[in-house]
């Protein structure tokens, strides 16, 4: 238990930081890690959204770590948990510096479950589009400091 204890301890310090653009470091100081963590399942939908979403980062892979993670994995569901998303019902979700969310142009976006290019499938719909994303990734201030609680039901309602 005490593993555990340390271990969430570790991941509330890592979602603490605030991110913003990159700071002016000191002479030999390391910049602050850019990440974005990529949660997919092994399904078709969520496999093609992976792949779209993987082929649109190809362009910010200098800029960031980008992991791609299985969100049945225990481990992600307590990460994805710690983030304030239910891994239940759950296609895909994104995480830029342990944010999930943003505000673009006035709206509140978030980037879980499907992005518009996927909405045919008909459930789990995001209000969040590719365009968001790279937005987001060229400027990190337009993300929200508090991750939204999200929680999906059985055929994509929230």
């Amino acid at each position: 238990m005490p593993i555990i204890a340390g271990l969430l301890l570790a991941t509330l310090a890592f979602l603490s930081f605030s991110p913003g653009k990159l700071h002016q470091n000191d002479p030999g100081e390391s910049p602050a890690a850019q990440e974005i963590w990529v949660f997919y399942k092994e399904q078709p939908p969520s496999m093609e959204t992976q792949a779209i979403v993987s082929e649109f980062l190809e362009d910010y892979k200098d800029q960031y770590t980008i992991e791609y993670r299985l969100i049945t994995d225990p481990e992600e569901k307590q990460t994805l948990e710690v983030l304030g998303i239910s891994p239940d019902h759950l296609p895909i979700a994104i995480a830029i510096n342990g944010k999930t969310s943003a505000m673009i142009d006035g709206e509140k976006i978030v980037f879980v479950n499907f992005p518009d290019i996927m909405h045919h499938i008909g459930r789990h719909k995001g209000n969040w589009t590719l365009n968001d994303l790279g937005k987001v990734l060229d400027d990190n201030a337009l993300l929200l400091d508090e991750n939204p609680v999200i929680k999906n039901q059985p055929g994509g309602s929230r």
